[in-house]
C-alpha cells in the first residue's frame, strides 16, 4: 500500500487497542493504554530502517512464480495490485471491504448501458477531487450515510438494478478540524508556553528553551510524527516567537538553529520526502529568510553580512525540491546576492592572512557553484527572465561602499573600508552562471563586464573614502595633542602604506585574473559539451608546473591563456572545433580588459614557450629535479595546426605573421622534427587580399611575404627544384620521380596540404612581378624569389587550373609528336616575370648567363611547346648577337678614341 505518515499509523493502532471486542468503556480502560504516538514512531522508523532488503550480490537470475511472493511474476504482481486497488476503492462504502467486480453476485448489465456526451476533462477531474475529499472527511470523522439501506455503492447498485435511495437533504454542517495527535498537541503546547514566556527569560534561558524546541522539531520531523500542515504552523508559530525577541543578532542566529533543525529533521524523514510537504512550505521559509535580508530602499545594508544568513539562504536553495524553485523563483535573487556577497565575510577583520582568504574563497567557490548550478537549472529562465539581470543588479549594488555602510564614519580605519568591499565575490556568480547549460554565452559576458565596472567603481570609492578616513583622524589627533605631531605623522605614514598595500591586494582581487578567466570559460565549455574533463586537468597540470610561492602569479599568470589554449588543442574530441573556442577565449578577454587585446594571448604564448624551452634546455646539476618535474608538467611543442587555428581565430594579420615567426622558431627545438614543417597551404586564403595590400603599400617587403608563406621550404625535395638548379631537358627531367617520403613517428597529426585557392595563387603572382620589379634586389636574389613562387605554382596547381592550362596550350599550332608535359604547368604571369629578368642584363647590353637562358627555354618548351621555344630561342639569339656587336662598336669606339 502506499506510505502514510506514522500519525495515522498511531491513530489506527488507538481505535484498535480502545475500540477491541469485550473492552469496556470505564476510565480504568482508557487509562490502560501504555503505547504512546511518539514511541510507535520511533518503533516505525527503526523497522522501516532494518527492513531495508539488502543489496544483491548474486548475478544469477531468479525464476518467476504465479505465488505471491518475492519471486511472483511482474505480470502476476500487476494483476493483484489491480485487484487490491479496486478493493481499496470499493472499501470507501459504508458496507466495508467488498468483493472484486468479476466477484460480485449481482454482476452489471451492459444491455441497459446508453450513450452519454463525453465531459471535459478538468472539471471531470475537479468533481473527482471534491468527492475525494468529501469522502475522506466522512470516513475521517467514522459518520455513515443514514439513506443508504444496500451493501454495495450507488454507482454500482443501479448497474445491478437496484432502485437508489435519494438522500435526505442536511442541512449544512460546519467541517470539524481533525484531531491532532498527542505528539503534535505536546509539540504545539511547549511551543505556546515558550512564546508566553518570552518577555521574561533572560538570553541565556531563551537560548536553551529554543535549542530544546529545535530539538524536538527536528525529532518530530525525522519520524514523521506530525502532518505537514502541523509542521508548518510548528514553523510559523517558532518564527514568530523569534521576531517577537528585540536584537537583530539574536535574531540571525536563533534563526540559523531553527532553520538548522527543519532541513536536518526534513532530511533524515524516511517516511516523507522533500517533496511531500508542499510549495507552501518551502515558501514560507524563503520569505522568513526574506526578513533577514536587506531592504534595497534602505542605506543601511550591512546586515546581508552575516554568515548567518549566507547559510540559511544556501542550505534552503539546495534543500529546496526542484520542481518548486520555479514557483519561489520571484524570491531568490536576495538570497542568491546573500550567498554570493558572503562567501567571503566569515570573519569581520584581517585577523587571517590574504592568502587563506583567497584559498577559503577559491574553495567555497569550487564546492558549491555546481551544487548551485544544478539547483538554478530546474528553473524555466525563459518565464523567469528577468533572475540573472535582478541578481547581477543587486550584486553591483551590494559592491559599493556607499550602499553597505551608508554614510563612513571618519574614525574607520582604511582597513575596515576595504573589507567591506566584495571584490573576491564576483567569480562566485559567474562560475555558477557557467555551470548552467541554459545560460548563454552572451548572458555571460554581459554579467561579467556589469561586475567588472561595478568592482572598478568600488575600488576609486574605497581609495577616497580610506583617504578621507586618514586626513580627518590626522587633523583630530594634531588639533587635541600638538607635541605629538611627529609621532601622529609618522602614524599616518604607516597607516597610509599599509593601506595601500590593503588597497593594492583588493584591486587585484576586484578583477578577474587570467586563472579565473580560463576557470569560468572551461566550466562554461563542460557545461554544454564542448570539451571533456580531459580538458580540465591537462589546464591544472600545466598550471600546477608554474605555480610558484607568489599569490599575485598564482592568481593571474601570464601563461595561463596559452595554457587553456593547448589544453583544448590536444583533445581529439575539442580539436575539430578548437577555432570556435579560441573565438569564445578573444571575447571573453575583451570583455575582460574593455578592448581588443589579440596581444595579450600572443604575449600569453611566447612566455608558455619561453618555460618550455627553458625546461627542455636546462642541463645544470643543481636544477636537474626542479627541471625534470617542471617539464613533466608542462605540454611538448605545438604543431603547426595550432598556431594556424589561433591565427585564424584571432583573423589578424600581423598577429598571424607573429604566430608564424614564433612557429618557425621552435621547429629546430622539437625532437623528432615535425611532419609538417610549414603551414598549411591554404591556410592564407584568408589573408592573401591583405598581403597584397601591404606588399603594394610597401608594409611587407617581397622576403617577409615570401617567408610567411614559407616558399622555400616547400621547393626543396620537390621536381621542380631539380629543374631550377639544372638546365635539363624536359625530356631529361620526366625520368627524375620523387620518392615518397615515409612518414614520421612524431605524435602530432599529419594531414595533407590543401590545394591553393584563387586569392593565394593571385598573392603569389602579385610576389613575383614584385620580386622581378623590386629595385633593391640583386638580380640573383630577385631570379631566386621568382623562382620560388613559379616552383610553389607548379607543384600546387589544381586540377581546374591544370585543365585550363592545357586547353591554352593545345589551342596553339604544336607538332602532333610532342610528348606530354611531365611536370605541373606553371602561372603565365609568373613566365613574364621570368622572361623580365632574364632579359634584364639584355637590356643593359650584357650578354646574360647561357644557364638561365637554357632553362627558360627548357620552361618555355614545356609550357607552349617546341615551336614557340624555336622561336624565343631565334630571338633571344639575334638580340644576343646584337648585344656583342653593339659591344664590338664600343670598344672600337674607345680604341680610335684613344
Amino acid at each position: 500500500m502506499a506510505p502514510q505518515p506514522a500519525s495515522r499509523c498511531c491513530r489506527a493502532v488507538r481505535s484498535h487497542l480502545t475500540s477491541s471486542p469485550g473492552a469496556s468503556t470505564s476510565a480504568t480502560a482508557l487509562d490502560g493504554i501504555w503505547i504512546t504516538d511518539l514511541v510507535l514512531a520511533r518503533a516505525f522508523s527503526h523497522y522501516c530502517r532494518i527492513a531495508a532488503p539488502p543489496a544483491s550480490t548474486t548475478t544469477t537470475r531468479r525464476f518467476a512464480s504465479n505465488v505471491p511472493g518475492p519471486l511472483e511474476s511482474r505480470r502476476r504482481l500487476g494483476k493483484r495490485q489491480m485487484t487490491d486497488q479496486l478493493s481499496s476503492q470499493l472499501s470507501l462504502g459504508p458496507g466495508g471491504p467488498l468483493l472484486p467486480a468479476w466477484g460480485l453476485p449481482n454482476a452489471p448489465d451492459l444491455r441497459e448501458w446508453t450513450w452519454s456526451p463525453p465531459r471535459r476533462a478538468q472539471e471531470l477531474s475537479e468533481q473527482n477531487v471534491v468527492s475525494s475529499r468529501q469522502v475522506q472527511d466522512n470516513s475521517s470523522r467514522g459518520r455513515l450515510r443514514e439513506s443508504s439501506t444496500s451493501v454495495f455503492p450507488a454507482w454500482l447498485a443501479g448497474f445491478g438494478g437496484e432502485q437508489p435511495v435519494p438522500e435526505a437533504a442536511s442541512p449544512a454542517e460546519s467541517i470539524e478540524p481533525m484531531q491532532r495527535s498527542m505528539a503534535a498537541q505536546l509539540m504545539f503546547t511547549k511551543v505556546q508556553t515558550w512564546r508566553e514566556s518570552i518577555s521574561t527569560l533572560s538570553e541565556k534561558d531563551f537560548s536553551r528553551r529554543l535549542d530544546d524546541i529545535c530539538r524536538d522539531l527536528q525529532s518530530h520531523l525525522a519520524l514523521a510524527a506530525m502532518t505537514v500542515d502541523e509542521s508548518r504552523e510548528a514553523v510559523g508559530l517558532i518564527w514568530k516567537g523569534l521576531s517577537d525577541k528585540e536584537g537583530e543578532h539574536a535574531l540571525q542566529t536563533n534563526a540559523s538553529k531553527l532553520y538548522s533543525a527543519v532541513l536536518e529533521g526534513i532530511r533524515a524523514c524516511r517516511l516523507l520526502n522533500a517533496s511531500d510537504y508542499g510549495v507552501t512550505f518551502w515558501r514560507d521559509l524563503y520569505v522568513y529568510v526574506s526578513q533577514l535580508l536587506p531592504n534595497s530602499s534602505s542605506r543601511n545594508n550591512r546586515r546581508s553580512r552575516s554568515p548567518w544568513v549566507m547559510t540559511m539562504a544556501l542550505e534552503t536553495l539546495l534543500a529546496t525540491p526542484s520542481q518548486f524553485l520555479t514557483s519561489v523563483a520571484d524570491l531568490l535573487p536576495p538570497h542568491l546576492c546573500a550567498v554570493f556577497v558572503n562567501q567571503n565575510l566569515a570573519t569581520s577583520t584581517l585577523t587571517e592572512t590574504r592568502n587563506a582568504a583567497a584559498e577559503s574563497s577559491h574553495t567555497l567557490t569550487r564546492a558549491k557553484a555546481q551544487e548551485i548550478a544544478d539547483a538554478l537549472e530546474h528553473i524555466d529562465l525563459v518565464q523567469h527572465d528577468k533572475l540573472i539581470d535582478a541578481t547581477t543588479n543587486l550584486l553591483v549594488a551590494a559592491s559599493l561602499p556607499s550602499s553597505n555602510s551608508g554614510r563612513p564614519d571618519p574614525k574607520i580605519s582604511a582597513t575596515n573600508h576595504t573589507i567591506t568591499t566584495p571584490s573576491s565575490t564576483i567569480p562566485g556568480w559567474l562560475l555558477t552562471l557557467a555551470h548552467m547549460p541554459s545560460v548563454r554565452q552572451d548572458c555571460l559576458f554581459k554579467t561579467m563586464s556589469q561586475l567588472q565596472s561595478s568592482a572598478s567603481q568600488a575600488q576609486v570609492e574605497t581609495t577616497q573614502v580610506a583617504t578621507t578616513a586618514q586626513t580627518t583622524q590626522t587633523t583630530q589627533d594634531a588639533q587635541e595633542e600638538p607635541r605629538k605631531l611627529v609621532l601622529a605623522a609618522t602614524e599616518t605614514e604607516t597607516e597610509t602604506a599599509t593601506a595601500a598595500s590593503n588597497n593594492a591586494w583588493h584591486m587585484r582581487s576586484a578583477h578577474l585574473g587570467h586563472v579565473d578567466l580560463c576557470e569560468l570559460l572551461l566550466a562554461q565549455w563542460i557545461s554544454r559539451g564542448y570539451v571533456t574533463q580531459q580538458v580540465r586537468r591537462s589546464f591544472e597540470q600545466t598550471m600546477a608546473a608554474l605555480a610558484s610561492q607568489d599569490v599575485t602569479a598564482a592568481y593571474d599568470h601570464p601563461c595561463a591563456l596559452a595554457a587553456l589554449a593547448l589544453a583544448v588543442f590536444w583533445p581529439k574530441h575539442s580539436r575539430g572545433q578548437c577555432v570556435a573556442l579560441y573565438v569564445s577565449l578573444l571575447r571573453g578577454l575583451r570583455e575582460k580588459l574593455g578592448r581588443e587585446a589579440p596581444d595579450v594571448l600572443v604575449e600569453s604564448l611566447n612566455a608558455l614557450l619561453a618555460h618550455m624551452q627553458s625546461a627542455q634546455s636546462s642541463e645544470s646539476s643543481q636544477s636537474s629535479e626542479r627541471s625534470e618535474s617542471v617539464q613533466a608538467g608542462l605540454p611538448s611543442f605545438p604543431p603547426n595546426t595550432f598556431y594556424e587555428s589561433l591565427a585564424w581565430a584571432i583573423g589578424d594579420l600581423e598577429t598571424a605573421i607573429q604566430l608564424h615567426e614564433m612557429y618557425t622558431s621552435t621547429i629546430p627545438l622539437q625532437t623528432p622534427p615535425p611532419a609538417q614543417p610549414y603551414w598549411n597551404i591554404g591556410f592564407w586564403d584568408k589573408f592573401a587580399n591583405d598581403l597584397g595590400t601591404a606588399l603594394d603599400a610597401g608594409k611587407l617587403s617581397p622576403g617577409q611575404v615570401s617567408h610567411a608563406l614559407d616558399l622555400l621550404p616547400r621547393s626543396k625535395g620537390t621536381p621542380v627544384s631539380h629543374a631550377m638548379n639544372a638546365s635539363q631537358d624536359p625530356a631529361k627531367l620526366s625520368k627524375s620521380k620523387s620518392k615518397p617520403k615515409s612518414k614520421s613517428k612524431s605524435n602530432g597529426t599529419y594531414k595533407p596540404a590543401k590545394e591553393l585557392g584563387a586569392a593565394t595563387v593571385g598573392l603569389i603572382e602579385k610576389l613575383a612581378m614584385h620580386f622581378a620589379l623590386a629595385p633593391n634586389l640583386v638580380p640573383r636574389r630577385a631570379l631566386r624569389g621568382v623562382e620560388l613562387c613559379w616552383a610553389i605554382l607548379a607543384s600546387n596547381t589544381s586540377k581546374a587550373e591544370k585543365a585550363r592550362l592545357q586547353g591554352m596550350k593545345h589551342s596553339l599550332p604544336l607538332p602532333v609528336s610532342m610528348p606530354a608535359p611531365s611536370l605541373p604547368l606553371a602561372s603565365p604571369t609568373v613566365l613574364r616575370a621570368l622572361f623580365h629578368l632574364i632579359t634584364r642584363d639584355l637590356d643593359d647590353a650584357l650578354p646574360g648567363r647561357t644557364s638561365r637562358l637554357r632553362w627558360f627555354l627548357a620552361i618555355v618548351t614545356r609550357e607552349r611547346g617546341m615551336k614557340a621555344a624555336a622561336e624565343c630561342e631565334r630571338a633571344l639569339v639575334r638580340w644576343r648577337g646584337a648585344v656583342k656587336e653593339h659591344h664590338k662598336q664600343e670598344a672600337m669606339r674607345i680604341r680610335r678614341g684613344n
